[in-house]
Order: structure tokens, then sequence, then C-alpha cells
């Protein structure tokens, strides 16, 4: 025999449950997308085999292996900042006569594309 359904008000605690209202659909949260940053849409979903990173003369990289037997290679290439300035130094203490705006080498990899 099945034992009676409690009402929730036993041993003095009251009932929680609350009535059942109409939500409004929430969107679901897209991908996270950094200005300027890369946006890989072929790989979502896909399960990480392996993570191998290698840092050498020849160059940095992350290479994602995935279940599929396919892979992401992200390459990190070094750029090189200069920065000048022209001063004076005659009293012993530096004044800056002339500052140029800082320069980034250029890459050889084309400019990312902004995600659509």
């Amino acid at each position: 025999m099945r034992a009676p359904r409690s009402s929730g008000r036993e041993h003095g605690k009251e009932n929680t449950r609350k009535t059942a209202r109409t939500a409004t659909p929430q969107k679901k949260p897209g991908p996270s997308r950094v200005p300027g940053g890369l946006y890989c849409p072929q790989v979502r979903g896909k399960v990480v085999e392996a993570v191998h990173v290698d840092a050498g003369a020849d160059g940095n990289w992350v290479i994602l292996s995935f279940t599929d037997k396919t892979e992401l290679v992200l390459d990190f290439e070094p750029r090189l900042a200069l920065t000048a300035d022209y001063s004076d130094w005659k009293t012993g203490n530096q004044r800056i006569i002339k500052r140029w705006p800082a320069r980034n080498s250029a890459s050889s990899m084309p400019p990312l594309r902004k995600p659509a």
C-alpha cells in the first residue's frame, strides 16, 4: 500500500513549491567573440584528443588534435616593437627633445577577419 502524499507542511515546514510562470524564452548564448580575435566555427563541438605546445627557434605553436583525426594549429609569430626618442643629456638628466610613435614590425600573416 502506498503512503499518502505529503502536503509539504509536515513538521512546521511551509510548502515552498512556486506556481508556474510564463517565462520569456531566453536566447542561447552564442560563442564568445573577442573583437579582433580569431573565431573557428569549424571546430565547434569537436572532442579534443591532445594538446601539443611547441616553442623553438622555428616558431611557437599550439596544436589541438581532435578525435576525428583533424587538427587546429595556432602559429604564434613574434613581432618586433620599436620606440625611439632623441634626448639631451648635457645637464646629466635626460630631456627628451623628440619622441616618435611606436612602430610594430609587419606580420607575414594576413590580418584577422572580424567575425560576422
